[in-house]
Order: structure tokens, then C-alpha cells, then sequence
């Protein structure tokens, strides 16, 4: 299965926003920089640790399904435990800033993942639209009535989109995110389905991801509890204690 294709869903499940209205700018849209800022001071650096199942569609192949616990935590810190199917049990992934890591327990071997290679970058994440990251240069906002996009261009492509993400115009939590080739082509998109309140902020319940660059792969990932983020955080989120006894693929709740 595409790591890419579980960041981008799962990262788009890793942060809960505040569930108020956000001020709305005085003089039309706010600024690429000024769109960034607003949404950090808007989401919640609330933990949370959630088990969500991925159910993956790939065009002639019957649907496969994968169970997850992700755990979120403050900056930047998030951990996907792999549950199911058996031959994933006790992989894990996890990223801590801007570095991520992959843990393959059959091989006890911890592989860091190159930042073009990272599947939790370039989803909807608040992290990955922080001042000076790559997708803020260079990036316009539309104001469109029930949402700001944020449309990004690569350097060297002259105007040619790359991406485009919407956020809701009154809370500012993001809901979409579609990905260009330099030619215009779609690549990717991912869209939140539904949202549910939990604690006071919004959390995305059901996400959608299609990839065109494989054909028109569908997955979609589904909630299935969020509770408060009890175990140790230190040790949680520690790369050098990702290893744990076989079989065990969520050893944080031991």
C-alpha cells in the first residue's frame, strides 16, 4: 500500500480546529502570509488519540482495509500505529517536525523518509501551511464566498497552479486540497467529507483521497474513536522507542 496515499488521508485527520468563527479581515482577503497566521492562531493544539479504519479501492482489485491509531500531539508531532491487516501489525509511522519515520517490525528496521518522500507532507495539515514553508511562497489567496483558497504555483512553472486549498471562510478548518501537474493535469485531491464536534473543536470524521497518477485509486478513512491523549508523550513520540514485542502493533496503550 502507497505510504503517500495514507499520509495525505491520515494527516488530514491529525488536526482538530477550534470550533468558533474566526474575525474576518477588514479589507477583503487576507494575504497567503496573513491566511497562514490566521489559521495557526485558529486551530487547536489539542491532543487526541483516534482509531480510524482505510479502506483502499484500486481498479480491478476487491477493496482492502487497514486499521489505524493515530495520535496527535503539539509541534508538529504525529505517530500512525498499523493494527491490521496481520502482515502490517506493528509498523509504525511517525513524524516530529519536519523529520519522518517509518518502523518495519518484521525487519526491525527504522528507515527515515527524505522530505520529497514524505507522506505526511504536502496534505492539508497545519504544518505543512506554516510561514515559510514551500507552499507559502509565491502563493495568492481567491476569496470565494463560503471559503479562501489558497492557490500555490512552483518556482520556474510561471503562473501555473500546483495546488489549491480551501479553507472554510468562518472557522478556518481546511476542507480540500487538489494538486496539479506544471501541464494543469489533476494529480491528486483530498476532501473532507463530514466533521464532528468533539470536546469543543471540529474533528474530520470522513476523508476521501483520489490519486490520478495511479489510475484513479480511491481511499477514503473513517473515524472510529477519539479519546484524550493519556499515554507518555516523551515516549510516545521518542524514534528510538518506536521498537516493541511482536505482535504488539499499539504498544503505547501497554
Amino acid at each position: 500500500m502507497s505510504l503517500l496515499i495514507l499520509g495525505a488521508l491520515v494527516s488530514s485527520l491529525a488536526g482538530p480546529a477550534s470550533a468558533g468563527p474566526v474575525p474576518e479581515p477588514r479589507n477583503g482577503p487576507p494575504s497567503a502570509q496573513g491566511l497562514v497566521e490566521r489559521v495557526a492562531r485558529a486551530w487547536d493544539p489539542l491532543s487526541f488519540r483516534s482509531t480510524v479504519r482505510m479502506t483502499l479501492t484500486q481498479p480491478g482489485r476487491p477493496p482492502s482495509e487497514l486499521d489505524l491509531v493515530v495520535r496527535r500531539a503539539g509541534r508538529g508531532r504525529t505517530r500512525i500505529d498499523f493494527l491490521s491487516p496481520p502482515k502490517d501489525r506493528g509498523n509504525v509511522l511517525l513524524q516530529i517536525g519536519d523529520e519522518t519515520w517509518f518502523y518495519l517490525q518484521k525487519a526491525d528496521r527504522l528507515m527515515e523518509v527524505p522530505w520529497k518522500r514524505n507522506p505526511l507532507a504536502g496534505g492539508i495539515l497545519l504544518e505543512d501551511l506554516a510561514p515559510g514553508a514551500p507552499d507559502v511562497a509565491g502563493a495568492v489567496v481567491e476569496d470565494h464566498e463560503d471559503a479562501f483558497v489558497l492557490v500555490t504555483a512552483a518556482p520556474g512553472q510561471g503562473k501555473k497552479e500546483t495546488s489549491r486549498t480551501w479553507f472554510d471562510r468562518s472557522t478556518l478548518l481546511p476542507t480540500r486540497r487538489d494538486l496539479f501537474a506544471s501541464s494543469g493535469r489533476p494529480l491528486r485531491s483530498v476532501r473532507i467529507e463530514e466533521m464532528r464536534a468533539w470536546r469543543g473543536v471540529q474533528i474530520p470524521w470522513k476523508v476521501r483521497y483520489v490519486d490520478q497518477l495511479r489510475h484513479g485509486v480511491e481511499a477514503s478513512v473513517e473515524v472510529q474513536e477519539v479519546d484524550a491523549l493519556e499515554d507518555d508523550v516523551d515516549l510516545l513520540f521518542s524514534k528510538d522507542r518506536l521498537r516493541a514485542p511482536a505482535g504488539d502493533g499499539d504498544p503505547a496503550r501497554k
